[in-house]
């Protein structure tokens, strides 16, 4: 029989009368974990430095964000992807106000193949002035943060979602390639 491994966070709380189990695992407990793994891969890049990695287990879009953001304030964020979840969509608005600016492209066609998913992404882009959104025919995956210093250009295979498998990505600091990256903006 096959050994299987579960990745449980339990708690207990002695409480005056009674002892309550505390299953920790919400959205937020997962992108501190799938953090903990991105650092153990690799350090931001230094200014005109690449890294590669390959995830071999999901890790989340906003884990990327949260990396970067917990290393230097983020001012801008550009996001191109063919599709974004809707805990990516909830995450970012619960967390905004941590976050600069952000600049969503998402390929026209998640009117179609997500359309709850459209509506809340035109819902959050009429009731915050920090996002912006626009939809284009699009299957790239780039991901822009400006900080104070740095310029970080995340691409790959991994959309913008949280049900993330084995994916690539290359992480660079380099601003002649953010500069050109933006432009799809």
């Amino acid at each position: 029989m096959e050994n299987t491994n579960f990745d449980f966070d339990f708690s207990f709380e002695n409480t005056e009368n009674n002892i309550v189990l505390k299953e920790n695992t919400n959205y937020e407990n997962q992108i501190l974990k799938q953090i903990q793994y991105v650092k153990e891969l690799t350090e931001l890049p230094k200014q005109n430095e690449v890294i590669r990695i390959i995830t071999t287990r999901g890790v989340p879009f906003v884990a990327f964000i949260k990396w970067i953001n917990d290393n230097e304030k983020i001012k801008n964020i550009y996001i191109a992807t063919y599709s974004i979840g809707e805990k990516v969509i909830n995450w970012i608005t619960e967390n905004i106000g941590n976050l600069g600016k952000i600049n969503l492209l998402i390929s026209k066609d998640i009117k179609s193949r997500h359309p709850n998913t459209y509506t809340r992404l035109q819902d959050i882009s009429m009731d915050n002035y920090k996002i912006s959104v626009k939809y284009k025919h699009s299957h790239v995956k780039i991901y822009l943060f400006k900080t104070e210093n740095n310029y970080y250009i995340i691409t790959g295979s991994g959309n913008a979602n949280s049900e993330a498998s084995i994916e690539q990505y290359q992480i660079e600091n380099n601003k002649k390639i953010f500069d050109f990256y933006k432009t799809l903006f």
